[in-house]
């Protein structure tokens, strides 16, 4: 019986980077649609937001205002990402920087969406409060 660990796949590999571009993709997505509509709700009702909503409205406003360097920036920053994606499954020969790798690309986005969604919900949670008053 063999004894040697199986080689990464270019499947499981496109999937990895595929899955990682997704949910940045899906990123900015939310900054250019939903952040538009939470601001006009907020602007409405004259809300205090919270810092990090506030965050996120300065860098969807920056985005707006220069989607034609975020757009190339994304696609950059894709291929960079598919590349070393590519190079550390392939090439380098250590499971263990390829599982923290793969830990990375998929949880730093996932977190950004989960600060962002929070932080967009929390104003609309203390606006149904002052409304049920």
């Amino acid at each position: 019986m063999s004894t040697t660990p199986p080689k990464s796949t270019i499947q499981g590999t496109a999937f990895r980077a595929g899955l990682a571009v997704l949910l940045w993709a899906l990123l900015l997505f939310a900054f250019f649609i939903a952040v538009p509509v939470h601001k006009k709700t907020f602007d409405e009702y004259g809300l205090m937001l919270p810092q990090l909503t506030m965050a996120f409205m300065d860098i969807a406003a920056w985005l707006a205002d220069f989607y034609w360097i975020a757009l190339p920036a994304l696609a950059a920053a894709a291929a960079l990402l598919c590349l070393v994606t590519y190079f550390i499954r392939h090439k380098v020969e250590s499971r263990f920087l390829s599982a923290l790798w793969t830990i990375a690309i998929i949880s730093l986005p996932v977190l950004c969406h989960a600060l962002f969604w929070f932080s967009m919900w929390l104003p609309h949670v203390k606006l149904q409060e002052a409304l049920n008053r």
